[in-house]
């Protein structure tokens, strides 16, 4: 019976525990996608700001699966819709959701989710498996944002003004990425927790 209290217990325990890193796994990309976004560079001729969001995004699926890296997505979209200053430029309300920036934020579930369903597919294997999964989830990412910019700027305008300017960052963040995944156990003694 004692040995039955001490399973039980530490079952409990881990599972605490498990719950409780998961907490902090979501929490801390949506702080990290939040931090990102304001390291911005407004070009003049579009509204679409560079920034580093995009590469804590598919990072946040990829790392951490496809819930949590969903979840920590819709996390930092609500932080910015209740006020908290996490959208890009320090900015928050209903009018970044509903702007011409809408579309690549909420293309930003979609790529988590891409990103941590090729994650539990493992597609962070290698690099070329993980380079892969960085290049899918960042054409979501310009899919989605650019239908939305669409309707702002015109449909004959959204490669040049959504696409062409972000692609040499995009290109560098998708190469780091692919890099950090594939060797991530290496890099971090990744232990996961389910």
């Amino acid at each position: 019976m004692r040995h039955l209290n001490f399973l039980s217990n530490s079952f409990t325990t881990y599972k605490v525990y498990s719950i409780t890193y998961s907490i902090f796994q979501i929490l801390s990309f949506a702080l990290l996608i939040g931090f990102s976004a304001q390291m911005k560079i407004q070009l003049p001729f579009t509204p679409i700001p560079i920034t580093l969001q995009t590469f804590f995004v598919i990072l946040s699926g990829a790392y951490l699966g496809f819930s949590k890296g969903v979840f920590s997505n819709i996390l930092y979209i609500f932080a910015g819709l209740s006020g908290l200053p996490i959208f890009a430029g320090f900015g928050s309300g209903i009018i970044h959701l509903f702007g011409p920036t809408g579309g690549y934020i909420f293309g930003f579930v979609f790529a988590a989710g891409i990103a941590g369903f090729l994650k539990d597919k493992d597609w962070t294997r290698n690099f070329k498996m993980s380079l892969l999964l960085m290049i899918l989830s960042t054409i979501i990412i310009y899919l989605i944002g650019v239908l939305w910019l669409g309707f702002y700027v015109g449909f004959n305008n959204i490669v040049k003004i959504g696409v062409i300017p972000f692609l040499p960052g995009d290109i560098l963040k998708i190469i780091i990425g692919s890099f950090i995944l594939s060797n991530s156990k290496k890099l971090f003694n990744q232990t996961t927790l389910h």
